[in-house]
């Protein structure tokens, strides 16, 4: 599996803004709690190897999120 690092986004209606939070509320805590991880690891995660490679094109808020993601599960 290659980790290359990809922005995903969600595009919600402007007049739901409450929803937009709960979605990004709930990405933050699956990730900080490990479950999105999980998710991936019991997926795919014992059956592939794991190369590392950098998104020159991503654009830096997005860098700065992601490693705040990574920073946070490994804990």
């Amino acid at each position: 599996m290659f980790r290359y690092p990809l922005a995903l986004l969600f595009f919600i209606l402007p007049k739901y803004p409450e929803l937009a939070q709960h979605i990004e509320l709930g990405l933050q805590r699956a990730c900080q709690s490990g479950v999105f991880e999980r998710f991936v690891e019991e997926g795919v995660g014992s059956t592939i190897h794991r190369l590392k490679l950098d998104n020159p094109d991503l654009p830096a808020n997005c860098c700065a999120m992601m490693a705040d993601v990574v920073s946070s599960s490994a804990q």
